[in-house]
């Protein structure tokens, strides 16, 4: 999910302001997708092949890259749009990867570096670095 003002509420709607406490409120796009579908578009919008698909085994991932793997669910986002009332600036992963790919395009132009160096800890690529490294995912539904 694009995280940069990624949604908004209307005014009136005091923030984490709960219609009904001890409800769970999921914050994701619209469009529920295998990390390889979202991987891949992200490799067709910068006109690169996509990454080829290995096994968890031979990904040599962290323990905390492959218990997201392991653990990866589809949920909705329901909720927060009708009880909360946010409108999602980029609804789906599709809209904020584009968005993503204008920004940088224009910083560049700026002549100002799109993609800082740092990355998290957690993170398996090299700093600096923009590889993106993709494994097979059983994707899970959650009902």
């Amino acid at each position: 999910m694009h995280s940069q003002g990624a949604w908004s509420a209307p005014k009136d709607t005091p923030p984490l302001s709960l219609p009904r406490p001890g409800a769970v409120y999921n914050v994701c796009d619209d469009e529920p997708a295998a990390s390889a579908d979202v991987i891949t578009h992200a490799a067709e919008l910068l006109g690169m092949p996509a990454p080829p698909l290995v096994s968890f085994e031979a990904a040599g991932l962290s323990l905390m890259a492959r218990s997201f793997y392991d653990d990866n669910k589809r949920v909705s986002n329901a909720l927060i749009k009708a009880e909360l009332g946010v409108s999602l600036r980029y609804p789906t992963y599709r809209d904020g990867l584009a968005a993503i790919l204008a920004a940088e395009a224009i910083q560049s132009q700026a002549g100002l570096e799109a993609c800082p160096a740092p990355r998290h800890p957690a993170s398996s690529a090299p700093a600096g670095g923009r590889g993106v490294a993709s494994a097979t995912d059983p994707a899970k539904e959650e009902g």
